[in-house]
């Protein structure tokens, strides 16, 4: 049917890691307060590499939130983490204005 099933905010609030063998996922989403303090402390960095490695171990594609920098995209680019959502991208779009932004195939 082509639908994907993703954790979201993985690492935070009701997400375990008990759900990654109770449904069958396809993205784990990484929590945003992980990526934020991810310069801040190299023990957040190292989280957030494990989850990656954890994700890509059970064969589901890590993915993370709050992406602000340009410096944190390539830390998770180092990670091996190749989706990725935040304001450096763009801010919220609406429909039309998201569609502008892919026409225009913007390479990050």
């Amino acid at each position: 049917m082509g639908i994907a099933l993703s954790i979201d905010d993985f690492g935070s609030g009701y997400s375990s890691l008990s759900r990654l063998s109770s449904f069958p996922i396809d993205i784990l989403k990484i929590d945003r307060s992980f990526i934020t303090l991810m310069n801040a402390s190299s023990r957040n960095l190292e989280v957030c590499e494990i989850i990656i490695a954890l994700a890509n171990k059970l064969g589901v594609s890590p993915s993370v939130e709050g992406v602000e920098t340009q410096q944190q995209l390539a830390l998770l680019r180092k990670l091996k983490c190749e989706s990725a959502q935040g304001y450096f991208f763009s801010e919220p779009l609406d429909s039309l204005e998201a569609t502008a932004l892919i026409a225009t195939n913007t390479q990050w």
